[in-house]
């Protein structure tokens, strides 16, 4: 208990220490504290740091042991120990590993000087092929057959240790329940109570005269129950038994029977939960796992194209990549005469004419970013001649970046 040392003054401490010691005639032990004072040994240990400093003021000499430095025989490392456990040995080691490399090197406890010797090897001979063979005494003296290796064995099994010669080997002459001939049966087939019989004919033959059948059988049992589709009556085995649901004649029943398991029927049927539409806000019956799956339903394609068309523009695209801008820079009107120039005014996609493209739509073959604009740090590099290419309208809205218009560039790409 905390602050229990201090329920005692020192000196009643050292007068309760002195009557153990003449209760016992002899230095009190820590277990003579325990058992005969009036405090447990610990409350010494906090008033005077020690056991034995408590005993040394009582004015008496500790009981530990003295001890006295030893060498190590393997090592030389000097070491503490009791004098009790130095009398007596020949060989001190300090630590295991130092013992187990002493024996290991000096080798004093091979052969002959093994504390379990008992004479060395015994020659014997393999009770098969005959060879020769070394083994220790205390194998010769419990074993009675000796075998060079697990072949030698089995060999000499297979002839000795068959039939009668067998140890575990009991059979009894007992006659056939059906013809009556004498046959030889193992007596743990007897003890079973298991009919004998010379052959399977004799077997076959007893069964169909003699043995029970049907409801007669010792291991017959049927459940009747009704088939769940067509109410015919069944007589099922237990293993058949679905005692948890419907059990059926054939697979023909069970299959009508699921046919018919549509809608509120079904098992796993769940009421249809009531949502708006997105655009016009019509009531639309959905299963729960739709409506938990998705933030918005629509009653049509209809609807979902006209809410996305009014919803899904600029910004809230979900393809918004930050939007078009028409300025190209400074130099971009110069830079689209000059490619248009170089390909020579005709369409690099579908090779349409300027003027055959002024003729259908009205204005001049367009200029492409072959790597978009917005992708560079300046418009130079955007801009440059190698960076652009003349297409007619069709193919410029048709074909953006990763159509190969000219195979030198796709490579760079």
């Amino acid at each position: 208990m905390p602050g229990q040392s201090h329920k005692y003054s020192k000196a009643e401490l050292l007068e309760e220490i002195e009557r153990v010691a003449d209760e016992i005639d002899r230095t009190p032990r820590t277990k003579d504290i325990n058992s005969h004072a009036k405090f447990h040994t610990s409350t010494l240990l906090r008033r005077f740091d020690s056991y034995s400093a408590a005993l040394q003021e009582a004015g008496f000499e500790p009981n530990h042991k003295p001890s006295i430095e030893v060498e190590c025989d393997n090592c030389g490392t000097e070491f503490s120990r009791i004098q009790s456990e130095v009398e007596g040995k020949e060989n001190l080691f300090c630590t295991q590993d130092c013992q187990t490399e002493f024996l290991n090197k000096t080798d004093i406890r091979a052969g002959e000087n093994h504390p379990c010797w008992k004479g060395g090897d015994v020659t014997v001979e393999c009770s098969n092929c005959g060879a020769e063979l070394a083994r220790t005494r205390h194998r010769v003296n419990r074993c009675d057959e000796f075998f060079c290796d697990g072949d030698c064995k089995g060999q000499w099994q297979s002839e000795n240790v068959s039939g009668e010669s067998h140890p575990s080997y009991s059979r009894a002459e007992v006659p056939c329940s059906n013809c009556g001939e004498q046959v030889a049966k193992m007596q743990s087939f007897l003890e079973a109570g298991m009919q004998p019989f010379c052959g399977k004919e004799c077997h076959d033959e007893w069964q169909q005269e003699f043995a029970p059948t049907g409801s007669d059988h010792p291991n017959y049992a049927r459940i009747e129950t009704e088939c769940g589709q067509c109410d015919k009556e069944l007589q099922l085995r237990p293993y058949e038994y679905n005692p948890e649901g419907e059990n059926f004649c054939d697979m023909e029943c069970y299959s009508d029977h699921l046919s018919d398991q549509t809608g509120e029927k079904h098992p796993n049927w769940k009421p249809k939960v009531t949502v708006e539409c997105a655009y016009c806000g019509c009531d639309i019956d959905k299963i729960p796992s739709e409506a938990k799956k998705h933030d918005r339903f629509y009653c049509s394609i209809e609807c979902n194209r006209q809410w996305k068309r009014e919803n899904w523009k600029g910004e809230n695209a979900p393809n918004w990549q930050g939007g078009w801008n028409d300025y190209y820079g400074p130099n971009w009107e110069k830079q689209r005469r000059k490619a248009r120039e170089n390909d020579d005014f005709a369409c690099q996609g579908c090779g349409l004419t300027q003027l055959e493209h002024l003729e259908r739509w009205g204005e001049r073959l367009h200029v492409h970013h072959i790597v978009p604009f917005r992708e560079h740090e300046g418009y130079e590099k955007a801009n440059a001649l190698d960076n652009l290419v003349t297409l007619c309208r069709k193919c410029h809205h048709s074909k953006w970046e990763g159509i190969p218009l000219r195979p030198q560039l796709a490579a760079s790409d």
